[in-house]
C-alpha cells in the first residue's frame, strides 16, 4: 500500500487519480477521509490501477 499514488484534489473539490486524471469523485467540505485505497474508474481487466486519498482536516473538539 505505501507504493501507491496520492490522489489530486483540485480547488473545485474533485478528486482526480494521479495516473489518468479522471474524475473519481466531489468531496463535500466536512469531509475528512484518511489512508483511503481507490480503484480508478479507467481501470479495466489487466489494466487496473489504484491510488489513495487523504483529505480534509481531524476537528478539535470543543467545549462549549
Amino acid at each position: 500500500m505505501s507504493g501507491l499514488l496520492q490522489a489530486i484534489i483540485t480547488p473545485d473539490k474533485k478528486v482526480k487519480c494521479p495516473i489518468c486524471g479522471k474524475t473519481a469523485m466531489i468531496l463535500n467540505d466536512d469531509t475528512f477521509i484518511r489512508n483511503c485505497q481507490i480503484r480508478c474508474r479507467a481501470s479495466r481487466k489487466g489494466l487496473e490501477h489504484y491510488f489513495m486519498l487523504n483529505a480534509g482536516e481531524m476537528e478539535v473538539l470543543k467545549n462549549v
